[in-house]
């Protein structure tokens, strides 16, 4: 697996652990890219580390991961759907 899959299953594991069953198939890249791209946003940082040094060092930020992950959980769920489809 490569290294920001394995960052989002972090997070997904640490923050919000009900997507974790988004992260298989072809689409797992997809749906990590997605998760991290919404750690950056949230934390306001460039890389996935630096997102991730930021959510544990700040309560608030993590609460803020969580709702924006569950606010694109349908998106999500999409992808994941969209790999099982085929």
């Amino acid at each position: 697996m490569d290294p920001v899959t394995l960052t989002a299953i972090s997070l997904a594991a640490k923050y919000v652990p009900d997507i974790i069953g988004y992260f298989k198939g072809e689409k797992a890249g997809e749906v990590a890219g997605k998760v991290i791209d919404l750690a950056q946003t949230v934390t306001g940082t460039k890389t996935p580390d630096d997102a991730v040094a930021a959510l544990d060092a700040d309560p608030a930020l993590a609460v803020q991961f969580r709702t924006a992950v569950m606010a694109n959980e349908a998106e999500l769920q999409r992808m994941y759907l969209s790999d099982r489809q085929d």
